[in-house]
């Protein structure tokens, strides 16, 4: 009876791979990222351009969460020229990935040291076919850094995408949680003494 089972149990499971559909996963998509990185031909000082002509096409780097081992090389759509007034130029797709339409307006510029631009792309994720819930539609977000020596010359382009969006609290709203806690600490203290 043991031995029966068990080999019921096998040749269930046998069926089941030799059934299936050749996606990279079978798994819904919940959340993750890939890293991907360009280049521009663009070689003015980043600190006065708006825009940049992508040379190259977007390969990706790799992925994190349920993106880990997808087999993709390369996602489409972007540019050919990314503008930092118009956030519609970060647009991507693959079939098996999914898509991503940015919200419309410029992009979010970010903090950034000397010969470095970063910037914030929010958006729409719709989930690619080699996720059991493709089509579905969800939040992400781009995060890019270009980064440039000396001033002038080459640059080069890395980024990040994410879904679910990372929802990041805008800095009055970290002052405020700070100074409450600030005056909850102080309110121990004389509840305390």
């Amino acid at each position: 009876m043991k031995l029966s089972t068990a080999f019921l149990t096998g040749a269930i499971a046998l069926a089941g791979v030799a059934s299936f559909d050749g996606t990279a996963h079978a798994i819904p998509f919940t959340s993750g990222s890939l890293a991907f990185q360009a280049t521009t031909s663009t070689t003015t000082a980043l600190a006065s351009t708006t825009s940049f002509v992508l040379s190259s096409p977007t390969n990706l780097v790799s992925g994190a969460g349920d993106f880990l081992g997808l087999s993709a090389t390369g996602i489409s759509g972007f540019g050919p020229t990314l503008t930092l007034s118009n956030a519609l130029t970060f647009n991507f797709t693959n079939g098996g990935i999914g898509s991503f339409v940015a919200n419309t307006g410029p992009v979010e510029l970010l903090p950034g040291g000397t010969g470095i631009l970063s910037f914030f792309v929010t958006g729409s994720y719709t989930i690619g076919s080699d996720f059991a819930n493709a089509g579905t539609v969800i939040t992400g977000d781009e995060t890019f850094s270009l980064t440039q020596t000396n001033g002038v010359g080459a640059i080069s382009i890395s980024g990040t995408f994410q879904a679910p969006e990372n929802v990041v609290p805008e800095p009055m709203t970290v002052a405020l949680l700070g100074t409450g806690l600030v005056g909850l600490g102080a309110l121990r203290r004389r509840i305390k003494a």
